[in-house]
């Protein structure tokens, strides 16, 4: 049986083409810490700006849109993957007037303050 033995521009362009047939997503890789008073999420996304990057909260979810946008293509082959990506994390119980950003190096900090759990007690009415 004869194996067939392709040129390695063939196996690229093989392996270019079926990377485009996948979806678009870029990861986003996540890592939220619960402190006593804030969360902290941080999410890594490297090559994106800054002004590519959207963080939103409504409803107890914060949402993170952001998009690699992709430049023009003069060589043989690219393993970069361009495109938009949306992560979603509940946190509920947090000040959303009061939450913060911070996009430096490749990394998103967000800071949300937790709301003060202060224990009320509840009067009956007559």
């Amino acid at each position: 049986m004869k194996q067939a033995i392709l040129p390695i521009d063939k196996i690229f362009d093989s392996f270019i083409s079926d990377l485009e047939k996948r979806s678009n997503i870029v990861p986003m890789p996540l890592e939220l810490v619960d402190e006593k008073d804030k969360y902290i999420l941080k999410a890594e996304i490297p090559g994106v700006g800054k002004e590519d990057i959207s963080v939103t909260y409504d409803d107890g979810v914060l949402r993170i849109e952001a998009e690699k946008k992709e430049e023009t293509k003069t060589g043989k082959f690219s393993e970069i993957v361009y495109g938009k990506v949306i992560r979603e994390v509940s946190l509920r119980g947090v000040e959303g007037d009061k939450i913060q950003a911070e996009y430096k190096n490749g990394v998103l900090t967000v800071e949300a303050p937790k709301k003060n759990k202060e224990s009320v007690k509840i009067e009956f009415k007559d």
